[in-house]
């Protein structure tokens, strides 16, 4: 994964709210929901996760650990 500026947790009107203006400003975001976005969202990257889920946290953390390794 690619080196963001800022990662914003849920995708609910508030989230959404804070990383369409942080893209706005030309800062990289991406956000983190269950779900993933419903829809795609101009300089805004997506990833499905929950963060209430070790599990999910875990499989993220390895990919990431993955991918900077190469």
């Amino acid at each position: 994964m690619d080196a963001v500026d800022h990662v914003v947790l849920g995708a609910g009107a508030v989230g959404m709210a804070v990383a369409e203006a942080l893209a706005a400003r030309g800062e990289s975001v991406r956000v983190v929901s269950r779900s993933g976005l419903r829809e795609p969202v101009a300089d805004v990257r997506s990833v499905a996760g929950d963060v209430t889920d070790p599990r999910s946290r875990r499989r993220r953390r390895v990919a990431r650990a993955s991918s900077t390794r190469r």
